[in-house]
C-alpha cells in the first residue's frame, strides 16, 4: 500500500470507518456493475454512484473526493474518446477508470474495513482473466480475490516511512471485522492507517 497519501486522506477513510454503516441499493449497483462490464470502463460519475449505492462513508462526512479516493489507493484515471466517426474532427474526453481498476479498488475499500463486497463485479470479469498469460495488479487482485478475502495482510495508507508516524493513539473494530489503527504525529497530524483483516494470520503470502 502507498507511502505517499496526504495526511486529509488518512485522517478522511478514518473519520468515514467511524461512523454507522449506511444502508444502500443492492439494484443500483448490480447495474452499475452490468454496464461496466459490458464496456470496459466506469466513468468518474459511475465510480461515485457505485460508492454512493454500497458504501458512502468514505465520500460522505466531509471525507475524500472521488479524485482523492482515487489518488489515494493509487487507481488511474484515464481520458477516454469515442472512437471517431466519419465526419467527427474533434472529440470529447471522459475520464474513466477500467472495470479491473474499479474491482480493484472496491477490493482494497473492503480490506480497509468499509462494508463493500466486490464479489459480483470480480465474479463477472474473472472469465476475461482465463484465458489471459499475463495480469496487471488489479487483474491478479481479482484473481485472488475469493481466497484473499478478509484474510490479506495488513494494509497501510501513510504520508511517510514507519518511522515517520508518531504513536497510535485510536483503534476500532469495524462492522466486518477488521481493525483499524490511526496513527498522529507530534503535532496531532494524522500519518498513517493500518487496517487487519479478521481471518489474517502471520505468514500469510502477501497478496499484491
Amino acid at each position: 500500500m502507498p507511502e505517499n497519501v496526504t495526511s486529509r486522506a488518512v485522517a478522511g477513510l478514518w473519520t468515514a470507518l467511524q461512523k454507522p454503516c449506511m444502508g444502500g441499493s443492492d439494484s443500483e449497483a448490480a447495474e452499475i456493475y452490468r454496464q461496466t462490464v459490458a464496456s470496459g470502463w466506469a466513468s468518474y460519475i459511475r465510480v461515485e454512484s457505485l460508492l454512493i449505492a454500497t458504501d458512502p462513508r468514505p465520500l460522505g462526512f466531509g471525507a475524500l473526493t472521488v479524485r482523492e479516493l482515487l489518488v489515494a489507493f493509487e487507481i488511474p484515471l484515464q481520458w477516454t474518446y469515442r472512437r471517431p466517426r466519419r465526419g467527427d474532427d474533434g472529440m470529447i474526453g471522459v475520464e474513466m477508470v477500467t472495470a479491473a481498476d474499479l474491482a480493484h479498488l472496491l477490493i482494497l475499500l473492503e480490506a480497509t474495513g468499509f462494508t463493500i463486497d466486490p464479489t459480483p463485479l470480480c465474479e463477472a470479469l474473472r472469465p476475461q482473466l482465463r484465458t489471459r498469460e499475463h495480469l496487471t495488479a488489479a487483474e491478479l487482485a481479482i484473481w485472488w480475490h475469493p481466497k484473499e478475502r478478509h484474510r490479506s495482510a495488513p494494509k497501510v495508507l501513510a504520508t511517510g516511512p514507519r518511522g515517520t508516524w508518531g504513536t497510535p493513539g485510536h483503534d476500532l473494530i469495524t462492522a466486518t471485522g477488521y481493525r483499524a489503527d490511526l496513527f498522529r504525529d507530534v503535532a496531532g497530524n494524522a500519518t498513517a492507517l493500518t487496517v487487519s483483516a479478521p481471518k489474517w494470520r502471520p505468514g500469510r503470502r502477501l497478496a499484491a
